[in-house]
């Protein structure tokens, strides 16, 4: 029988067909006849590796990685916080916030640090913690509300920042804009921290001038208000422009979309290099009839976002919407629908 070790398939084959007998001896009649109904339906060759992990059956080290790597459980938020259209720099402040390591005042009481705790978002001046900077503090609470109405989501009062989030993201699907506006929308809680930061040491700074016996400058309050991308009025088209430049003198880009009065696109660009095309645009100019208007920056988005590409060397035109960078049409579909932007100002603007 030792020798039977060292066999090999190619020497159970005679002239006449497979060796019978020998797969009997082997593996018994039963399967041996099974056996031999599966070679016959071999195709003649050499024989050749498969991978099957691949689908054209080549090796890869990445999809081994993939075989022998230790996978944790699926986490559902980590693709709406790490999306590709999410500045970096949200994505970092809501991981630490879903790791409780913000820099409020009671994380810093947690390290051992003794401090008088006051929300400086909040008139009554409530105790400082990441729940209610995020959740159930007065500026916080607002928001939650009024994106909750939009999008037809239970609001959620007196649930904890946190769970808010898990339930939001249950319920957001990458396949609908709908869905995939709530999942997103926990993301704007950081309009809270924004605000927080923007009047973080007011209150504390006018105790101590006054201390100080030192006049104190009135300071104008913080709001939150809501900004819409406006469709130009019948029969008129509206080019929305915007530049922009990676740092004092550096890379610099100019971008442009134009849409007609339903919304809906008709031309953009993005453009690194404009004065080839000076002339052109002021005989243009000339030709039409135009008004000039002033937006927000957060209803120039999709401008913005063309002006970027410009500075990163794109010199580029744009004739089809379904050509457009994915996050700029989807920039234009929410403007389209009337998808407001939320904006933080001084209340007197």
């Amino acid at each position: 029988m030792s020798e039977l070790l060292e066999l090999l398939l190619k020497e159970c084959k005679t002239e006449s067909g497979w060796n019978v007998e020998m797969f009997s001896r082997l593996v018994g009649m039963e399967k041996a006849e099974e056996l031999v109904e599966q070679l016959s339906s071999l195709k003649s060759g050499k024989d050749k590796l498969i991978w099957l992990k691949n689908p054209n059956g080549d090796f890869s080290t990445s999809s081994a990685w993939q075989c022998i790597q230790a996978r944790a459980q699926e986490i559902p938020w980590t693709k709406w916080v790490w999306h590709v259209v999410i500045p970096k720099k949200i994505s970092i402040i809501m991981w630490k916030a879903i790791h409780e390591c913000l820099a409020v005042d009671d994380r810093i009481r947690k390290v051992g640090i003794q401090v008088a705790s006051r929300c400086d978002c909040c008139i009554s001046g409530a105790y400082e913690d990441m729940n209610h900077v995020l959740a159930t503090g007065e500026f916080a609470k607002m928001i939650w509300s009024m994106c909750s109405n939009q999008l037809g989501m239970r609001n959620m009062a007196g649930i904890n920042w946190r769970g808010r989030v898990d339930c939001w993201h249950r319920h957001a699907r990458g396949s609908t804009q709908r869905g995939q506006l709530i999942g997103f929308i926990p993301l704007v809680s950081r309009i809270a921290l924004r605000l927080k930061e923007s009047k973080a040491q007011t209150r504390r700074d006018e105790e101590i001038l006054k201390d100080l016996q030192l006049p104190i400058k009135a300071l104008v309050p913080m709001v939150m208000k809501q900004e819409w991308w406006l469709r130009p009025k019948n029969g008129w088209f509206k080019l929305n422009v915007d530049g922009g430049s990676f740092g004092n003198q550096g890379p610099s880009g100019v971008g442009g979309v134009i849409r007609n009065d339903q919304g809906e696109f008709a031309k953009g660009c993005g453009l690194w290099y404009l004065e080839d095309y000076w002339e052109e645009i002021l005989q243009l100019l000339d030709e039409l009839s135009f008004s000039m208007n002033h937006s927000y920056k957060e209803t120039n988005v999709a401008a913005d976002g063309l002006a970027r590409s410009g500075a990163k060397g794109c010199n580029e035109l744009w004739f089809s919407f379904s050509d457009l960078p994915l996050a700029i049409k989807g920039i234009s579909r929410l403007e389209k629908i009337g998808c407001p932007y939320m904006r933080i100002a001084h209340s007197d603007v």
